[in-house]
């Protein structure tokens, strides 16, 4: 899942973070959430930033999977950063067990989110 895209930060150094990861299966469907919230340092300024997020997906195949999200980033107390908010949608692979890869496309929902976006990601479970 997507919880925070940043065009704008610098990820050369260390940044602390809480991350709460929740999920159930209602109905045969996955419903999903993330919870974060992280100091950020932008060189403008220091601050809060939380992250949510609500995905609903469902399996497609076995060990294909697909989902759609809505998610919102929220700097606290900033004077350069602003709420972005964003929908995507995109579909996860299951390859082994311990091993999936998922590609995502979505929209901003406001003017300071991107406008458009595509990723890709993988996840390895030791």
């Amino acid at each position: 899942m997507v919880v925070h895209h940043d065009r704008d930060h610098d990820y050369s150094q260390f940044e602390s973070g809480f991350k709460i990861l929740l999920e159930k299966e209602i109905f045969g469907y996955d419903l999903a959430s993330n919870l974060n919230l992280f100091r950020r340092d932008d060189a403008q300024d220091i601050y809060m930033e939380g992250a949510a997020s609500l995905s609903l997906g469902m399996e497609l195949t076995d060990g294909l999977r697909i989902y759609l999200e809505p998610y919102a980033v929220l700097p606290f107390d900033s004077s350069s950063a602003k709420d972005e908010y964003y929908f995507n949608g995109g579909f996860t692979v299951l390859v082994h067990e311990n091993l999936q890869f998922d590609i995502r496309s979505g929209v901003g929902l406001n003017n300071n989110a991107d406008d458009m976006f595509v990723g890709s990601g993988f996840v390895y479970r030791r």
